[in-house]
């Protein structure tokens, strides 16, 4: 079998403005990869590194994919379905993160519609039934705190994920009406994008710790610092990249790592997650498509992580996913593949 890659343009506007104190997005626009056999499509990824976020560019990513050598694909069907991901991994593509990763997904895609079982039960064969999400409160949420509380419970979520940093008067405001308004044993997370200082910001810091939250993640701009804050439950998320290319273990002062599959590549999140076993892991996303945001949530299914950070309420309303959030949860799908209305993506593309 003679495998090869192609690329399609794929982007859209988000449902509103996302962002946080170091980065604003309202478009999103990457690359759909396609595994094909000649001229059959076997399986599906995504390539969409975020601007301002990811290592690489939307271009850097397509370069990378269309210089990419499709001879380095030989036998890499047959790892994926005796569950080998070491070998694939061994066998490691020179490509960035984002690219990697749709090619991870496209290669998982291809096995699990070939043997008709669904993508997180190829990853895993143990899956969990239904996940949810927690609910994100970012820099440009309008919402008060008591409609978020109202949403929390709607959802049945298990954790408010707050953004900090860009405005530290207003969001501690909002972190001290949150701690009263959220039910009680619905986590309280917040997240810097390292955007603070460790002397600047220290009486804000101290007046969030007394919110008692559960995970303070990645909150400095100097992340090298982050061991001055050891009394905090940290989480690494933009500092997993630095630790994964030195080799660094994770340190005894980190409570959580947050996988994100555009950032890491999807098997490396995925060996992460085992390889950190002791640390507790949360999936997210980088606001991808249909095809990325179904892969990151196969990622969680087959983890079977609590109170992933995965919202697709950003997505298109005509986005179909079987595992779109049913009662605010995400719940695994029994269809092959990723869940995803696989021919309209597939008849939409314009392949290059």
């Amino acid at each position: 079998m003679t495998l090869a890659l192609r690329v399609a343009p794929t982007g859209f506007s988000l449902s509103r403005k996302r962002g946080d104190a170091r980065r604003e997005s309202v478009d999103r626009l990457g690359w759909l990869v396609g595994l094909t056999d000649g001229d059959r499509l076997l399986g599906l990824g995504e390539a969409s590194p975020l601007p301002g976020y990811s290592d690489e560019t939307i271009d850097d990513a397509r370069t990378a994919l269309a210089s990419f050598d499709a001879r380095a694909l030989d036998g890499m069907l047959e790892r994926v379905a005796e569950r080998r991901f070491e070998a694939v991994r061994a066998g490691e593509f020179a490509l960035p993160a984002s690219a990697r990763a749709g090619l991870e997904t496209a290669l998982i895609d291809a096995v699990s519609v070939r043997e008709g079982v669904p993508f997180h039960r190829m990853l895993s064969p143990s899956c969990a039934a239904r996940l949810v999400p927690c609910q994100l409160v970012d820099s440009f949420d309008s919402r008060d705190a008591r409609a978020i509380a109202d949403d929390v419970v709607r959802g049945h979520a298990k954790a408010v994920k707050l953004k900090i940093g860009r405005d530290t008067r207003s969001e501690l405001r909002l972190a001290r009406e949150l701690r009263t308004a959220i039910p009680p044993g619905v986590e309280l997370r917040f997240d810097a994008n390292r955007s603070l200082d460790a002397v600047r910001d220290v009486e804000f810091l101290h007046e969030l710790a007394s919110l008692m939250p559960c995970l303070l993640e990645e909150p400095l701009a100097d992340p090298a610092l982050a061991q001055a804050l050891a009394a905090w439950p940290l989480a690494l998320d933009e500092s997993l990249r630095d630790l994964r290319r030195r080799g660094s273990p994770v340190g005894a002062h980190v409570a959580a790592i947050v996988l994100k599959p555009t950032t890491l590549g999807l098997l490396d999140a995925f060996a992460l997650a085992h390889e950190w076993g002791g640390v507790r892991s949360i999936v997210s996303h980088t606001y991808e498509g249909p095809v990325g945001f179904a892969a990151a949530v196969g990622l969680a299914l087959a983890l079977g992580v609590e109170a992933p950070g995965l919202d697709g309420t950003y997505l298109p309303s005509g986005a179909s996913l079987t595992c779109r959030e049913a009662g605010g949860a995400l719940v695994a799908h029994s269809h092959a593949g990723l869940g995803i209305d696989r021919e309209r993506v597939i008849a939409e593309a314009r392949w290059i």
